[in-house]
């Protein structure tokens, strides 16, 4: 499992610029979850240095950086996501709507491919 995690992760980096394609159901959310660890570690790193001076500030930093990297290798698999289930990308603007829009978008995401 932790090898799907880890290949679906990668794959969506490495399809930073696809904004034509499809992405299937299961790469979809094993990528999700990979973004999901990575952010996590990241974040449990920072609070544990969040007090030691230089050190908060790096990782707080790197924190930052990796949201930032992260914003549009994620819009273009949830573009290609939405394309795959036959759904124009532009719902993804749902997603500003908070708790009701991101509910909406999880099921969307949730549906099998088409």
């Amino acid at each position: 499992m932790l090898e799907l995690i880890k290949v679906n992760y990668i794959a969506m980096l490495k399809e930073w610029s696809d904004f034509q394609g499809k992405t299937k159901l299961h790469p979809f959310w094993y990528a999700v979850l990979g973004h999901f660890i990575v952010a996590l570690l990241l974040s449990i790193v920072s609070m544990i240095f969040s007090n030691v001076p230089v050190l908060g500030f790096v990782f707080g930093f790197i924190v930052w950086l990796y949201g930032l990297v992260i914003i549009v290798p994620a819009i273009a698999m949830a573009i290609r996501r939405m394309r795959d289930i036959d759904k124009n990308p532009l719902l993804l603007l749902l997603g500003l709507i908070p708790l009701v829009g991101w509910i909406i978008l999880v099921i969307y995401f949730i549906q099998p491919s088409k």
